[in-house]
């Protein structure tokens, strides 16, 4: 059964809401910065030491936050604008998945990304 268009290419649902994926890949991209960051410091990696295989997975630690969060979005946003879930199910679906990624990652409070900082210093001295 298909829903009528209602002449903005919208057949039904929910549409209307902006896509809102940037969102979801920048905290993606924070809690891959900080993975690799734990990674690098934990192991005592440095340029000069780091073979082929560990630079690629230190990449794709980097990179694998951001396409899971952004996918998620992309696929949030798709269902609620066919009407299928609400915005608000929408907000809340995601920030319910980005809270525990962070907290699983140790990110409860910007002094969790200090202490990083401090340890990546001392980490390149």
């Amino acid at each position: 059964m298909t829903e009528p268009d209602d002449g903005d290419g919208n057949s039904g649902g929910n549409g209307g809401e902006p896509d809102a994926a940037a969102i979801w890949y920048i905290l993606g991209l924070i809690a891959g910065v900080f993975l690799v960051g734990k990674v690098v410091v934990s192991q005592d990696l440095s340029g000069d030491t780091t073979s082929t295989v560990q630079n690629l997975l230190l990449v794709a630690l980097f990179l694998a936050p951001m396409f899971l969060l952004g996918g998620i979005s992309k696929h949030l946003s798709r269902e609620a604008a066919r009407g299928k879930i609400s915005w608000e199910t929408y907000w809340t679906t995601m920030v319910g998945i980005t809270v525990p990624v962070l907290a699983l990652l140790g990110i409860t409070s910007i002094d969790d990304v200090l202490d990083l900082a401090n340890a990546w210093s001392a980490h390149d001295k």
